[in-house]
């Protein structure tokens, strides 16, 4: 991803709401999922491939806190340098 789509995802993050956030995550793990699934895969197969391939969820949810808080300004900075 370079700096500009990084340093609007920032931007953008800052205005999404805890349950938003958790709601958009789950969309995105249930993308993966189904195309786990018509890959071939079960349902049960699908889901933990998913979760396997999207990563640490919470890992994902301290990233999205730290840029709510307005750490994203250092990086938007370093970015742009």
């Amino acid at each position: 991803m370079n700096a500009a789509k990084r340093a609007w995802s920032r931007v953008k993050a800052l205005f999404t709401t805890r349950r938003e956030m958790s709601d958009e995550l789950r969309l995105h793990l249930d993308l993966l999922s189904e195309e786990c699934e018509q890959s071939g895969m079960s349902k049960d197969e699908a889901q933990l491939a998913a979760r396997r391939r999207f990563g640490n969820m919470t890992n994902i949810k301290e990233r999205s806190r730290d840029i709510r808080r307005g750490r994203f300004l250092e990086d938007l900075i370093r970015d742009v340098q």
